[in-house]
């Protein structure tokens, strides 16, 4: 089933089209948008997590379009086990910002606001979209 409509047709098409742009191939970070202040890890700086947090990272853009996929498909207890899972992860590797965000997600989901879980998915693709090395 397609997530319910939400919100006036302007703000539905502008989330939808941020979310499901396609960030699977290196070509689509050439597309031009806002880069906001890079988030790094809290354990950037430690040589023992540098491999660890480099792997993290970089299986953060298969879970951001997992995000997307979930959202546009109306599927959102696979959307709540993945901002579950970005919850725990964020944190252990230093990510603290990712680990709320996708923690506030986690409960909209749980509530079905489909306002409000279409903004925490917004805001939580967009934080995303920040981290770096």
């Amino acid at each position: 089933m397609p997530f319910p409509e939400i919100g006036d047709a302007e703000t539905k098409v502008r989330h939808m089209s941020y979310l499901v742009r396609d960030y699977s191939s290196s070509a689509s970070h050439s597309q031009p948008h806002v880069r906001l202040t890079p988030v790094r890890s809290a354990f950037a700086d430690d040589p023992d997590f540098a491999e660890l947090i480099e792997f993290f990272v970089d299986a953060l853009p298969e879970r951001r379009q997992a995000l997307a996929d979930d959202f546009k498909a109306g599927r959102i207890d696979a959307l709540r086990v993945t901002a579950h899972q970005l919850k725990g992860a964020g944190g252990g590797y230093g990510f603290d910002g990712l680990s709320s965000l996708a923690s506030h997600l986690e409960e909209m989901c749980k509530s079905g606001e489909p306002g409000e879980i279409s903004a925490a998915v917004l805001e939580l693709c967009q934080h995303i979209d920040r981290i770096c090395l």
